[in-house]
């Protein structure tokens, strides 16, 4: 391990809505005192939770938690929460930022997270699904920026979406995405340098594009990684964002992780695992935690 290395600042940025005493076992496996983590809880976990998580966390003066938005699954308010979140990170000095889910865990150790980074600076961790051109990326994609997706107006119900859709299809209409965009979709999760996140940021900021994304399907698998692509950072992107999911059985959604994913979540290499939640992870968490006690217990012997 590369003298210093470790005592690289980081930072963290969490979303989570559901599972707090998940998301506080998180907080309290990655904090270290260098590193800042900012938190933000959907509104709709409520006052009384909200200020008795703050609450419980009040002896990590590096962590900063929050609540401003009421995010709601494929709309624009989880863009405009992480956009938030990010905005306050940026505040603090750190290399690399990590968004991360609340249901996420660490495999293996933020020292050894924060060395490799080092080692491989300045590469970006985000997982990129498509990577197309515009009128050569299929329907089931750009379909969810060249229609309107009232996601989060007007209509609630996935019928009435759906419906809403193909009137828009009959009515000829196509959006196009902003200049300079092209189709780009992937895993919301990233591990970005400090300036490919404030570029990202910014991009977030640019009054066009925000009213552009506010109306389109599953935003946050797709803006970043937008921004990101019509950045000089493009570039310097990985194969991978260094975490560990496995699908449900239909291939759709992540499912939950239990003890028997270890071995395959060891294999990965990957430093963060998820989809877990409090309390149905079968020992899966305990057994992460033993295994990166018994890593730092080896490299202080050596």
């Amino acid at each position: 391990m590369r003298s210093g290395a470790t005592d690289i600042g980081l930072g963290f940025a969490i979303l989570a809505h559901r599972q707090l005493g998940h998301t506080e076992r998180l907080i309290r496996a990655i904090s270290r005192p260098q590193d800042r983590i900012v938190v933000h809880l959907d509104t709709r976990v409520g006052a009384p939770a909200i200020a008795s998580f703050q609450n419980r966390l009040s002896d990590l003066p590096n962590v900063d938690v929050f609540s401003m938005v009421a995010c709601r699954w494929g709309g624009y308010s989880i863009v405009e929460a992480t956009l938030q979140a990010l905005r306050r990170l940026l505040d603090h000095p750190f290399l690399y930022g990590s968004l991360l889910s609340g249901s996420d865990y660490p495999v293996r150790s933020i020292d050894d997270f924060a060395t490799y980074l080092h080692q491989n600076h300045p590469q970006e961790y985000v997982l990129v699904t498509h990577e197309g051109l515009p009128g050569e990326t299929p329907d089931n994609l750009s379909n969810r920026f060249s229609c309107y997706w009232p996601y989060e107006r007007l209509v609630s119900s996935r019928r009435k979406r759906l419906s809403s859709i193909r009137l828009q299809g009959a009515l000829g209409i196509d959006r196009k995405l902003p200049a300079g965009l092209l189709p780009t979709f992937g895993s919301q999760w990233f591990t970005l340098t400090r300036r490919a996140i404030e570029t990202v940021v910014q991009g977030m900021l640019d009054p066009e594009i925000k009213r552009f994304f506010a109306w389109t399907a599953i935003p946050d698998e797709m803006e970043p990684h937008m921004l990101l692509r019509n950045s000089k950072y493009w570039g310097n992107r990985a194969t991978d964002n260094l975490r560990y999911t496995a699908t449900d059985e239909n291939g759709r959604f992540p499912k939950l992780l239990t003890r028997t994913d270890l071995p395959d979540i060891l294999k990965s290499g990957a430093f963060f695992c998820r989809k877990i939640e409090h309390g149905e992870d079968a020992g899966l968490c305990d057994q992460l935690d033993d295994l990166r006690a018994r890593s730092r217990g080896f490299e202080a012997v050596n």
